[in-house]
């Protein structure tokens, strides 16, 4: 666990089923009325080979974000993926940073959902992505694909 205080109105990050890869990170969330804010320490756990956040690190939060983003807007009673995921890295985001992803639903469809995000440290903008995601009713009697 983390030695850093977490900001108020963050919470820990679940899903509602069991994600091993995200659940075994110490990330945190807030719900606002503009989106969702995911929001990290950058622990040495997270870094590169220098003393920076991965990259991979970074993409896993602007995910995570957009979302749960989605799942405000479209509900949580929904099968939920990622089609498209593009991110452009302004900055480095060093080790012992809190990192906020500011994520938003930009546009809707039926099933087609249009997201993006902003990585802020210390008020400074030193990410954005963009993302695209299925998000479709789960029909009675099917169940969604899963990794074999």
């Amino acid at each position: 666990m983390s030695k850093h205080s977490i900001p108020e109105g963050f919470v820990r990050c679940r899903f509602e089923v069991p994600v091993p890869f995200s659940d075994n990170l110490e990330v945190y969330h807030r719900v606002h009325d503009d989106g969702v804010t995911i929001g990290a320490w950058v622990l040495e756990d997270y870094r590169n080979g220098g003393p920076m956040a991965h990259g991979g690190f970074l993409m896993t939060l602007g995910d995570m974000a957009t979302g749960h983003a989605v799942n405000q807007v479209k509900g949580t009673k929904r099968f939920t993926v990622h089609i498209s995921f593009n991110m452009h890295f302004y900055s480095v985001v060093p080790v012992g940073a809190w990192v906020e992803v500011n994520a938003r639903v930009t546009k809707e469809g039926r099933e087609l959902v249009f997201a993006n995000c902003d990585y802020v440290v210390a008020g400074k903008i030193v990410g954005h992505a963009d993302a695209v995601m299925k998000s479709a009713e789960i029909r009675p009697g099917k169940q969604p694909a899963r990794d074999a």
